[in-house]
């Protein structure tokens, strides 16, 4: 048995987080699926109209992080916590299926689901890039749309290994939850500016300029 097949095609866990979850809530009364799924693609169609008429591709990306970064713990925090919460985590670890299949069918449905948010938002930012960025070559664009693209879901990646971690040991899925946000708000709002000002004061008693990003200025600090 391959890799791939241990942890995705034949682990029951990868298909009851990735598929048995979706059809429950596919099951669900049609009016209640439309009520949830037109909202969202009333919006959708009118940012790739926008996104058309006028690029603006760098809103596309920030939409993008900002949906892929607040899904990715929502999506997480309970995947260990609630079989904690509802006291199945036995019956879980008696079955045949080993650690690592526990761990990384959890892991790779949220994955698998993440990628399929970036699916769509992909198009957004090539139709954008390609209105705005009509100097550029053709590889620049495309460079600038796979880098861009490896941040926010690198970034997405990064966020629900942490908050798998954190279900497993905190053991509860709202704790869980708020610890993610506030340390992801901590990493990529509060410490920036803690940097940004200590290089500042540092820079004024120095008397000069000094490059935020430059390692080598602070080995003379």
């Amino acid at each position: 048995m391959t890799l791939w097949q241990k942890w995705v095609t034949a682990n029951l866990v990868f298909r009851y987080h990735f598929w048995g979850q979706t059809k429950l809530m596919v099951r669900r009364p049609l009016w209640q699926v439309m009520l949830l799924c037109v909202p969202f693609v009333a919006i959708y169609f009118w940012l790739a109209n926008q996104t058309v008429q006028h690029g603006l591709p760098h809103l596309s990306v920030g939409l993008e992080c900002f949906a892929l970064w607040l899904v990715a713990p929502l999506m997480s925090h309970a995947l260990f916590a609630m079989e904690f919460e509802k006291a199945i985590w036995d019956m879980l670890v008696l079955t045949r299926l080993t650690a690592g299949q526990i761990v990384m069918g959890k892991f790779l449905s949220r994955l698998a689901l993440l990628a399929l948010l970036a699916f769509f938002f992909a198009p957004l930012v090539l139709i954008g890039a390609f209105k705005d960025f009509q100097t550029l070559s053709l590889v620049s664009i495309l460079q600038w749309f796979v880098e861009t693209q490896l941040v926010a879901f690198g970034w997405a990646v990064l966020l629900t290994s942490f908050t798998l971690w954190l279900s497993y040991w905190l053991k509860r899925g709202m704790v869980v939850a708020a610890v993610a946000f506030a340390g992801q708000v901590f990493v990529l709002f509060i410490l920036p500016v803690l940097w940004g000002l200590f290089m500042a004061l540092f820079a004024m008693v120095g008397e000069r300029h000094i490059d935020m990003f430059a390692f080598e200025a602070l080995g003379e600090g």
